[in-house]
């Protein structure tokens, strides 16, 4: 629960607070797919313990609470050797609950030093303005003084403090998710695979009068739904260009399912023996995912242009189909560029810029 695979999923399904994460556990802790029998694994209990009962003695030796001790445990300007080694165990928590996953891949990377980076939780605006009373050259990044300026739990005060947070870089982040998704899809698809079982046993023993319990859906309005691998891709199109003409569509579908298709129009392959064309069935499947609200034509007066519709389901991208994305994307730039031949670049395609479709 304390480990950054958690804190992944608190942080997509969380609500927030002005800018703070508002944890519900509805939400974050009833929806979280465990590792299978990590009650059983001596591992995580053991590196859990340890992490607990040193933070709890430098809480104690310092006189500090919880948010003093992260303040110092997220700055990037914080020296102190306790500080240091409480990352050290955070991280080697982080590694434990990997591996209690079977992501032993995901695992040895954390374990490399320093794979965690000190990195902005947001964007601010540059403010330039000095506080009343300040003097000139004051710091504005942080409020944690220089290593030896002042003693570990005294503060100097300063105009604001950066929201900077020692976590996984955000490729690495959405890989965990991603994976934590299709698991919680699993074991959702288990639970209805139970409550059917003992639905079909009860109907054997001729016990109507009580009905199974439902299982409750982990993931509201996202794995209740059901989505074959054609009908994903054409999501993940969409939700990636925002908006989409008709053809692009059909063009990055088939770069999408095709990969050594997509390798020969960015000229790193051979191109395949024969191309795969448009189907008529493409009309079927777009029609299906309109009917069910997940797209929706855009306003154009020029050519049919669409985008996700209001009740389309959060998709979290695998590695692999960000990889297929972001190569698609630059067979449409490589075509806009070079005003080629691609069928789709005569009648309309997206310019790999979110939100805005080219008119031809």
């Amino acid at each position: 629960m304390q480990s950054r695979v958690h804190e992944c999923w608190a942080r997509f399904f969380g609500s927030s607070l002005e800018d703070r994460l508002r944890y519900s556990l509805t939400d974050c802790f009833e929806t979280f797919p465990f590792p299978q029998s990590y009650e059983d694994k001596d591992l995580l209990n053991e590196t859990g313990n340890n992490y607990y009962d040193f933070r709890r003695s430098t809480m104690l030796s310092f006189n500090i609470g919880l948010t003093e001790t992260y303040n110092r445990f997220h700055s990037p300007d914080e020296r102190e050797s306790c500080i240091l080694e409480l990352r050290r165990l955070h991280s080697e928590m982080d590694v434990a609950v990997l591996r209690a996953y079977g992501w032993d891949d995901l695992a040895d990377q954390v374990a490399q030093p320093d794979f965690c980076q000190f990195l902005l939780d947001y964007e601010e605006e540059d403010d330039d303005s000095e506080p009343m009373g300040a003097s000139p050259g004051s710091r504005d990044s942080t409020d944690v003084p220089e290593p030896g300026l002042a003693p570990f739990g005294l503060h100097r005060k300063s105009k604001k403090k950066k929201p900077w947070r020692l976590r996984w870089p955000d490729e690495f982040r959405d890989e965990v998710l991603a994976r934590l998704l299709e698991l919680n899809e699993q074991r959702h698809k288990e639970e209805l695979l139970l409550v059917k079982g003992k639905s079909t046993e009860a109907k054997t023993e001729k016990e109507p009068s009580k009905k199974p319990a439902k299982a409750r859906p982990l993931l509201d309005g996202l794995d209740q739904v059901e989505l074959d691998r054609e009908e994903r891709l054409i999501l993940l199109v969409v939700d990636s260009l925002r908006l989409i003409t008709r053809t692009a569509l059909d063009e990055a579908f088939m770069a999408m399912k095709y990969p050594k298709l997509r390798k020969s129009r960015l000229g790193l392959g051979e191109p395949p023996k024969s191309v795969p064309r448009t189907d008529a069935e493409r009309d079927a499947l777009i029609g299906g995912l309109v009917d069910r609200g997940f797209l929706e034509k855009h306003p154009s007066d020029h050519q049919h242009v669409w985008k996700l519709g209001a009740t389309a389901p959060l998709l979290a991208a695998t590695a692999a189909e960000r990889q297929a994305l972001e190569e698609t994307k630059a067979i449409f730039q490589k075509s806009i560029d070079a005003n080629d031949d691609l069928a789709s670049f005569k009648e309309g395609v997206t310019d790999a810029k979110p939100g805005l479709v080219s008119i031809a």
